[in-house]
């Protein structure tokens, strides 16, 4: 049996000078977004209710979160902020290594902008909050980063493995393995590396992985007796919701202009967000114009 001297001497060659940095970067600026989270009991109100031990059980699994029980049982229902916020901090830094991977990014100050953005990105802080569940939403985060980077090197079957418990910790997720996948090869198509084949063939490996997951979650709910709550429609996951897709769609983009330009989800008048998410906007189609006109 090999020493870990051995694995350790291996993972030293697979950091890199960059890697340093990103760790560094999330470090310095974690303890600064989260420094107050951290010393006062400021936490959402489930957060608050449920207290320093917390198990996960009958709601995760109607939740269709199962691998949340198994994260509490790993550290035994107790919820150390500490402790937690430790192994999300680990998570982030080991995702932002693997979209420094995906996309080839070796520029300091774009590293440094996106592990800043990662760190202090709404869905990651909003979910520290809940921090009695903050480390397995961080795991699902990374395992559908690294689904993203297995189906981008074409390792579809593990690939499938991992965006099956990204979804059974927290489901939203998805949308960042497939906005991982769909810029990859925006970019690809753009410098006329990619193929249409590709990209279909990898929609098709997280319509499997999706699927894969509901079937398992069927199976294992219904060997259980149990069913799915009716949270955010949870228990209406079927053929229903890809016929609704179009519609969906529709209201993604509404949504989207609403929180960029409108007032009913953020008061972007008063801030006057709405003016510097045009010129952000502006700035990035000039940029996507100028590297197309350069092809």
């Amino acid at each position: 049996m090999k020493s870990y001297e051995y694995y350790l001497n291996k993972l030293k060659k697979k950091i890199d000078n960059n890697d340093k940095f990103i760790i560094v970067t999330i470090l310095i600026s974690s303890i600064i977004n989260y420094l107050y989270l951290l010393t006062h009991n400021c936490l959402s109100h489930d957060g608050l209710f449920n207290g320093p031990i917390y198990q996960s059980g009958e709601w995760e699994m109607a939740l269709g979160r199962p691998m949340l029980i198994f994260i509490d049982k790993l550290r035994g229902g107790l919820v150390t902020s500490s402790i937690i916020f430790f192994v999300g901090l680990i998570c982030i830094c080991l995702t932002m290594m693997l979209i420094k991977r995906i996309f080839k990014i070796d520029k300091k100050a774009l590293l440094f902008l996106l592990s800043i953005l990662l760190v202090s990105f709404p869905t990651i802080a909003d979910g520290a909050l809940y921090i009695y569940c903050f480390d397995g939403y961080c795991i699902s985060m990374l395992f559908a980063t690294l689904s993203a980077f297995l189906i981008i090197k074409r390792r579809y079957i593990l690939s499938i493995f991992f965006i099956v418990c990204s979804l059974s910790l927290y489901q939203a997720y998805i949308s960042l393995t497939v906005s991982l996948i769909v810029v990859y090869f925006i970019l690809q198509l753009l410098d006329g590396k990619g193929s249409i084949k590709e990209i279909v063939k990898s929609i098709f490996v997280v319509f499997l992985g999706m699927i894969s997951y509901f079937l398992c979650l069927k199976v294992g709910m219904s060997i259980l007796n149990r069913s799915l709550a009716d949270y955010k429609g949870a228990d209406s996951i079927g053929l229903n919701m890809f016929f609704d897709i179009p519609r969906n769609i529709l209201k993604c983009y509404n949504d989207f202009f609403s929180y960029l330009f409108g007032n009913n989800i953020l008061l972007n008048s008063y801030f006057k967000r709405n003016i510097y998410n045009l010129i952000i906007l502006f700035i990035m189609a000039l940029v996507i114009i100028f590297r197309i006109i350069k092809l």
